[in-house]
């Protein structure tokens, strides 16, 4: 029997498709209940000053003065985020929103703005008041909003006030009467504003942000705070919705790449599906499952469930029946073409219309997690982290039914998959995975590491040759698009499996940092070993602003160049035996990304580096392609590189 097929290839690639993904604006159609022991404030309860963008703090007897937290930032007596000295309140609802934002960027890269003992309690009291005005007077449902420009201005705002109020909660100690009684206004109010907070991405990061300061929050709001992750988190799938008014169909549309047609059709009927071949091409495979469970009064209820895959021979169309009510799944089971194929067919999708989930049953599926979640932010995603095969693929599937079918949450159907077929896969419950995988505000910063919505985008086209050209951005490295650099560094994770010296990086190893404020003189990235949200640790990437220009395909180049160049060397490779097997990494990142210039940013990349401009593509892809597995770098693939450049009279030094 011949060894099972690895997702690994292109197969028979199709065509890469270059797609613009829309913004997330999905609203949630409710805040789930808090938990026993916490009752919010009344929504609705928020009152704008009548100045517009930032009223009276609350009468204070203390001796605050206005406190100097960075350069150009203070906060005043009254409460408010300034930036001039003696500047009691902002002049205008922009210039809030705008010292808002500077204030919430340098609290999410660690600054603790509300830190400094010299902070009164009336200080802190009155800022919760300054905060709660401001996140109002940028909230379009509230009639007395304005004095923005655009409504991207006022979305900025609330997005940086938020975080600023869950630091002046975790400034105040519990273990003080008067702190803890602030501590629970700031929380309630917290809670009121995230139930006004219209635009989905934006309330998506307040919970996420709630989330993190849990620990440092009273007690009883904790139950709270469980229930709205449920919001971003889902811990079942949508049953409310799928098996409503008594429905028990269960209908999913499967692609199958090419080349595996006769081999998944055999597989499902091997496990009690049944076949129906259709005119159009397509074939049903059916299964009724049934089981009974015992309710909380110890009475039992039937389930019954019925499975229709409709099987289509190839990945064209993946997407077009998104807006069909009756179909509650997509899956995609077949080589991932590098990770190009499932992000090119996402132009051709239609809305979504309805709860669905999506199977990514290829190799390294989480590198597609991002561009599913910019088209469909509602999706439910369950995919493989790395290299997978079709046997796992399709019994993740299986037990995924099975769980389904005995309407069980996803962190238990994840628990099962893992511990009877692969650990190799991740459901909506696994979210560490799925943060650390998208970049949903497109400022370079993985949402695990990110607490700021960034809707300050900047990013200007240059020519191919000024990619790697260090050049002033004309902007604060906050404000930079990052979506060429999270792209590069989805690619690297899958690059990295295919990487005898940087393997050991590709269960997301490392992780987007965003833009650091860099000088010309300055390297290109900075690589920093952190501890992980889960204790392990994981290499910290910022990127210097003055490449803020480049482009994916790129900045791509020149990260896989200096990542494989770094981990080589750190295997124990010469300094000049790791700049080949960095180039060597660089080629394969080129050959399959989804740009088109592979020649002139393989020579960008050369100048960039200071290496011989006579250096091959060519030579370092036929290298590459001498070893099927480590297709990125290998041992024996930079041998065969240095004797091609050997040949040539070219040294790498």
């Amino acid at each position: 029997m011949p060894p099972p097929i690895r997702r690994t290839g292109p197969g028979t690639p199709t065509a890469p498709t270059n797609t613009t993904p829309t913004t997330p604006t999905n609203t949630p159609v409710a805040t789930p209940t808090p938990g026993r022991g916490w009752t919010p404030a009344t929504p609705g309860t928020i009152r704008t000053p009548a100045d517009g963008f930032g009223g009276p703090a609350r009468t204070t007897t203390g001796s605050g003065a206005q406190i100097p937290l960075a350069d150009q930032l203070f906060l005043s007596q009254s409460g408010h985020f300034v930036s001039r000295s003696g500047q009691d309140r902002p002049v205008t609802a922009l210039e809030q929103g705008e010292t808002l934002f500077r204030a919430a960027q340098l609290a999410e890269s660690g600054k603790d703005l509300f830190g400094d003992p010299r902070i009164t309690l009336e200080q802190k009291t009155a800022a919760l008041s300054s905060l709660k005005a401001a996140f109002s007077q940028a909230n379009p449902s509230n009639p007395q909003s304005g004095g923005f420009q655009n409504a991207d201005q006022a979305l900025q705002t609330r997005a940086s006030a938020a975080p600023l109020m869950v630091d002046l909660a975790k400034s105040l100690d519990p273990a003080k009467p008067a702190d803890k009684a602030l501590q629970g206004e700031v929380v309630s109010a917290y809670l009121e504003l995230l139930q006004t907070e219209p635009h989905g991405l934006n309330r998506n990061f307040m919970i996420y942000d709630l989330d993190r300061a849990k620990g440092q929050l009273p007690d009883e709001v904790r139950p709270a705070i469980d229930g709205l992750m449920r919001e971003v988190a889902p811990l079942t799938p949508p049953y409310d919705q799928w098996f409503k008014d008594g429905n028990t169909k269960l209908r999913l549309e499967y692609y199958v790449g090419d080349g595996f047609w006769d081999e998944e059709l055999r597989a499902y009927e091997q496990n009690g599906f049944a076949r129906k071949d259709n005119p159009d091409g397509t074939v049903t495979l059916s299964r009724r499952y049934a089981h009974q469970r015992e309710l909380n009064d110890g009475s039992r209820e039937r389930i019954e469930t019925n499975v229709e895959l409709v099987m289509h021979n190839g990945p064209q169309g993946m997407f077009q029946k998104m807006n069909d009510p009756k179909v509650h799944g997509v899956i995609y089971s077949g080589h991932a073409n590098y990770g190009r194929e499932v992000p090119s067919h996402l132009s051709g999708a239609t809305d979504q219309n309805g709860a669905k989930v999506f199977f990514g049953l290829q190799c390294g599926g989480k590198g597609v997690h991002n561009a599913l979640l910019e088209r469909f932010p509602d999706l439910h995603v369950v995919s493989s982290k790395n290299s997978s095969y079709g046997y796992q693929d399709r019994s993740t599937v299986l037990n995924a039914l099975e769980g389904i079918s005995k309407r069980l949450p996803w962190s238990q159907i994840s628990v099962k998959n893992s511990s009877s077929n692969s650990d190799n896969y991740y459901f909506p419950s696994d979210t560490l995975i799925s943060r650390r995988a998208v970049d949903r505000d497109r400022d370079g910063k993985v949402d695990s590491w990110d607490r700021v919505v960034n809707y300050n985008t900047f990013h200007p086209q240059q020519d191919i040759e000024r990619q790697l050209t260090p050049s002033d951005p004309g902007r604060p490295a906050d404000q930079l698009d990052g979506r060429a650099l999270h792209g590069a560094i989805l690619r690297f994770h899958r690059m990295a499996g295919y990487n005898e010296w940087a393997e050991g990086q590709k269960d997301q190893g490392v992780l987007n940092a965003g833009f650091f404020e860099g000088k010309r003189q300055d390297p290109l990235y900075r690589l920093t070993e952190v501890r992980g949200e889960d204790g392990q640790n994981v290499y910290k990437l910022q990127v210097n602003s003055q490449y803020g220009h480049a482009n994916e395909e790129v900045l791509g180049a020149a990260l896989h160049y200096e990542l494989g160049r770094t981990f080589a060397q750190r295997a124990g490779l010469s300094g000049s035996d790791a700049k080949a097997a960095g180039l060597l990494m660089a080629a394969k990142a080129l050959d399959v990304d989804t740009g088109y210039e592979d020649e002139a940013a393989w020579k960008a990349l050369l100048r960039y580096a200071g290496l011989p401009e006579r250096v091959s593509f060519s030579d370092a892809m036929h290298a590459n392609h001498a070893n099927e597995h480590y297709s990125a770098g290998a041992s024996d693939t930079l041998r065969a590189f240095k004797q091609s450049l050997s040949s040539a009279g070219i040294a790498i030094e």
